[in-house]
């Protein structure tokens, strides 16, 4: 049984041909091409199919064979002898793999980039998409979860507050070998001025460590208004 099989489609209306190869069934990939036509695919040949009508295309089995390197020569070959690339059939490259073969001349490049130009400038467009814009900000479902973040972010904001309220209890801070002796009101500041690791101070505050590069320190009374060291 061959792996690959290489299809020729002939629009009876104008008799232009496309030339294409797979490895599924002849029906299978047929199916495929129609699917792409129903979602409004703008490749050329699915173009024609949409504009003409599936009945008005034949479709057939012209070369079977069973290794790639085959099926790519062969399907090239057969573009080349039904005269499929171009305009005077459907195939929008020489074949063989892919897009293989198809370039862009530099006028047809020149031609693209003027005609996406002059649509993004059209007034018409840039209308559209301010009112497109507005529309998504104007959303009530994008504005819910819009709404619904922001408060996260502040609940997080005043957890951060919190937390930062809770380091900055009164604290006795001092050193056991230099007899340094200090009173402060944040200690992961102390800490990071001195170069200490603040949950190594915490540890000793709570009695699960001695000290920490000599230095002790106790918990004195929890966030009250201000006392600077």
């Amino acid at each position: 049984m061959s792996k690959y099989i290489i299809y020729k489609v002939t629009c009876l209306i104008n008799n232009k041909i496309y030339v294409g190869q797979t490895s599924k069934s002849l029906k299978i990939r047929k199916n495929n091409h129609i699917k792409s036509v129903n979602l409004k695919s703008n490749n050329y040949f699915h173009k024609a199919l949409r504009k003409h009508g599936l009945k008005n295309f034949k479709w057939e089995i012209i070369y079977k064979c069973n290794t790639r390197n085959k099926v790519n020569e062969k399907e090239t070959e057969f573009i080349k002898h039904y005269k499929s690339f171009g305009k005077y059939g459907y195939n929008q490259c020489v074949g063989g793999n892919g897009t293989n073969g198809y370039k862009l001349t530099e006028a047809q490049k020149q031609k693209i980039s003027l005609s996406v130009k002059s649509t993004m400038n059209s007034p018409k467009i840039k209308e559209k998409c301010r009112v497109n814009g507005k529309k998504v900000h104007l959303n009530p479902i994008t504005r819910k979860k819009f709404l619904i973040n922001n408060k996260l972010a502040q609940n997080t904001k005043k957890a951060k507050e919190s937390n930062s309220k809770a380091q900055r209890g009164i604290w006795k801070v001092w050193n056991i070998v230099t007899k340094e002796e200090f009173i402060i009101n944040n200690l992961k500041q102390f800490c990071k001025e001195r170069n200490l690791k603040y949950y190594c101070m915490k540890f000793i505050n709570r009695n699960k460590q001695f000290q920490h590069k000599n230095w002790r320190c106790k918990l004195i009374r929890r966030y009250n208004k201000c006392l600077v060291s």
